[in-house]
């Protein structure tokens, strides 16, 4: 009797020529394991906006920075287009769910920033200073009002706002400081890496 001399796909090893291969199981792998680091990429670059940590500095346009006072205080800057340069620059620097409560009589972690002087600085990727108003100087040092107001004065009790101006509204744990920077002293968005926010009595 005539054998055929045609291999049935069972006499030989399973993967040899049946189910695609080593090589191809191997595609599907590394297809499967860059379908599951996309979302992952896709969180971080979403997480540099406005991140809800509780690291002192952090990369992006928005941090927690964790200071004894509030550690909930969340910080975010606005662009705005710098035909000049050109280029975007910091036009405000915001501190959301700040608590500007007064405890500095019987002060505890996390009791409120009231009377307390913040310095704000912004840092580049090597963690220099910008310069952040006239004369070069590379921070803003704010004495956080106990009360609602519209603006804060450069002639209070510490408070050195270097040629920009701040506004803080509401008060209690879900105040807002506004620093706002003219654009006579811009400030290159693009060099901007960090957002630094310093507490004390």
């Amino acid at each position: 009797m005539f054998r055929s001399k045609r291999k049935s796909p069972l006499s030989s090893r399973i993967g040899s020529r049946f189910g695609g291969g080593r090589k191809k199981r191997k595609k599907i792998v590394a297809g499967v394991a860059l379908l599951l680091f996309i979302p992952y990429i896709g969180s971080t670059l979403a997480a540099t906006v406005t991140i809800n940590t509780d690291k002192a500095l952090e990369f992006g346009q928005g941090a927690l920075s964790a200071i004894a006072c509030d550690t909930d205080i969340r910080t975010a800057i606005s662009e705005t287009w710098y035909n000049s340069g050109p280029y975007f620059r910091v036009s405000t620097i915001a501190l959301t769910n700040l608590n500007n409560t007064d405890n500095t009589a019987s002060p505890s972690q996390n009791s409120g920033c009231g009377n307390k002087k913040l310095k704000i600085q912004l840092l580049d990727s090597s963690g220099d200073p910008l310069t952040i108003g006239t004369s070069s100087t590379k921070s803003v040092m704010i004495k956080v009002p106990t009360s609602n107001t519209l603006s804060i004065s450069n002639e209070q009790d510490a408070t050195v706002l270097n040629g920009n101006t701040a506004a803080l509204s509401n008060s209690g744990a879900t105040s807002t400081l506004t620093i706002t920077i003219p654009s006579s002293t811009p400030v290159n968005a693009g060099n901007l890496s960090r957002i630094v926010i310093e507490s004390e009595d």
